[in-house]
């Protein structure tokens, strides 16, 4: 009782009792630590440790008897890509393989419980069940405009800090998906459900970025980091139309969408293409990603050449055929406005020339 502050009285100060519900009862919190209760009784810690455990273990015995509080055990696709986003882009910059495995973990988990390859769709959401197997609901909740974009801006964002494409594949198909399910061919931008679905009667476009972003502002940044990646205008065209439809909200309250505004100075300085060509695994091809990695930088698409012509990046992007190592060494191209610098070698020098890159912007 005095480890936890029970009292006759209860222990609940009415004031943190605003509906009356715990008058009188004890609230079990630890109030001394268990070298302040050992002291008080003039017991070792040991025995005061053992006595705790003892009294905790009946307690626990007694609650098994009450009713469980129902526990909320769903996966949402879109709250999965934010994580994914977040587990990728720390674990690039602190160089964590503990991290980047579990975003690799988290995608492919996405990908086998949270997408119909048959249909084409992102499920919205699936459920652990009392024996942790999996459940999915019947029918399965198709996905929402939030967890297309969020779940193709944490593929892009995985590629990056992986560099395996099949990523970056599997982000473009969801892109693809997206813009049949939810675009608004009349007015731009995307509608939060499918404008097909008859059973909600007011389709709507979120126009704020809250505790979570707008699905449309996170699509306006991966329709263009996107286009840069295949090479299709359309896209980049597309991000444009959509941030023609929040222009007035974007001029009357840019604090209402950040996350767009970002996507806006993205497109008003243009991404930085980063080709590295070297094998990924190789200490001079890791040590130039380790170079970019160190910066933050936003307007900045980060990609891998391995020498293979035929592989999905050089398909999209022919010129990066032509980009190579030199001298047998990884070697780093800086491309923006379909400019490139002089190939660099050196993690210093790519460091500084990006450094150069983001002092410019910094400056206007």
């Amino acid at each position: 009782m005095h480890h936890y502050g029970v009292k006759e009285l209860g222990n609940v100060d009415p004031e943190q009792d605003p509906h009356g519900e715990l008058g009188g009862q004890n609230v079990l919190i630890v109030r001394y630590s268990v070298e302040l209760t050992a002291a008080r009784f003039g017991l070792s810690v040991d025995r005061v440790s053992e006595l705790l455990s003892a009294a905790r273990a009946k307690m626990a015995d007694v609650r098994k008897t009450r009713p469980r509080p129902h526990l909320d055990t769903k996966m949402l696709a879109s709250w999965n890509g934010l994580m994914l986003s977040a587990y990728s882009c720390v674990g690039a910059v602190l160089e964590d393989k503990a991290l980047l495995e579990r975003a690799v973990q988290a995608a492919n988990f996405l990908k086998e419980n949270l997408w119909d390859a048959e249909r084409q769709t992102v499920l919205r959401s699936c459920y652990r069940g009392e024996d942790m197997e999996l459940q999915q609901i019947s029918p399965p909740i198709s996905g929402f405009l939030d967890d297309y974009a969020f779940l193709v801006s944490g593929l892009l964002d995985l590629y990056e800090a992986s560099l395996q494409t099949q990523w970056l594949q599997w982000a473009e198909q969801l892109q693809l998906r997206q813009d049949v399910l939810f675009w608004d061919q009349q007015d731009g931008g995307y509608f939060c459900s499918d404008p097909n679905d008859t059973s909600i009667l007011l389709q709507l476009k979120k126009d704020q970025d809250g505790a979570e972003p707008s699905a449309n502002s996170v699509s306006a940044s991966n329709l263009l980091r996107l286009s840069h990646y295949t090479g299709r205008h359309d896209w980049l065209l597309r991000s444009e139309q959509l941030l023609a439809a929040f222009s007035d909200r974007l001029q009357r309250v840019p604090v209402a969408l950040p996350e767009m505004v970002q996507a806006l100075m993205a497109h008003h300085y243009t991404l930085r293409e980063i080709v590295i060509c070297g094998q990924r695994e190789a200490p001079d091809t890791l040590s130039l990603l380790s170079a970019v990695h160190s910066l933050f930088l936003p307007h900045k698409v980060l990609m891998l050449i391995d020498g293979d012509a035929d592989s999905y990046l050089c398909q999209r992007l022919p010129h990066l055929s032509s980009m190579s190592q030199q001298g047998g060494v990884a070697t780093a191209y800086v491309c923006q406005n379909f400019t490139c610098s002089p190939p660099v070698t050196d993690p210093q020098e790519l460091r500084r020339l990006l450094l150069d890159g983001n002092t410019e912007i910094l400056a206007e």
